[in-house]
């Protein structure tokens, strides 16, 4: 196995880890939700590998599809049985509205922004907001801005850096 093989191997190995640290499942609700978070983050991780390489999300590659398309339904899955066990309906409504709020804002960067955001990257943030709304509107507004900052300090170090000129950031 290569280097960079091994990669997103321990980049799973350390998500999984965090999240099991961060959600400790004390009951079985809280068990299915960190399994709907385990799928979400096993799933991103390799669209994270794949994206750099294409410049999109893969979502027209039917083994992207297939991925996209079960991780959505085991998360649902996941999500409305921790609800149905714990008997929180919240644990459903919040992430539904994120979802919705998420998706619908995406959509309308992706029209706004001609190709600079593509379905790919609306389907992810849906899903994104699915799993946030789990945690609160808190984790739903840091998981929005968080990837913003985080590409704004990126391209500021590689602009101060001159390894990337201003017209060159896409």
């Amino acid at each position: 196995m290569g280097r960079s093989a091994g990669l997103p191997a321990c980049v799973r190995l350390v998500a999984f880890a965090l999240l099991a640290w961060r959600l400790p499942p004390r009951s079985t609700a809280e068990t299915l939700l960190l399994a709907a978070w385990l799928v979400f983050a096993g799933a991103g991780i390799l669209l994270a590998a794949i994206d750099p390489r294409m410049q999109r999300l893969p979502t027209n590659i039917l083994v992207a599809v297939a991925v996209a398309v079960a991780v959505a339904a085991v998360s649902g899955s996941l999500i409305i049985a921790a609800a149905l066990v714990s008997g929180r309906l919240t644990i459903v409504r919040n992430p539904v509205i994120a979802a919705a709020v998420l998706g619908l804002a995406h959509l309308a960067l992706a029209l706004l922004t001609s190709g600079k955001l593509g379905m790919g990257d609306v389907r992810l943030a849906a899903l994104s907001g699915s799993l946030l709304g789990t945690d609160g509107s808190g984790s739903v507004v840091l998981g929005v801005a968080l990837p913003w900052v985080m590409a704004a300090l990126a391209a500021t170090v590689l602009l101060r850096t001159r390894r990337v000129r201003r017209g060159n950031l896409a």
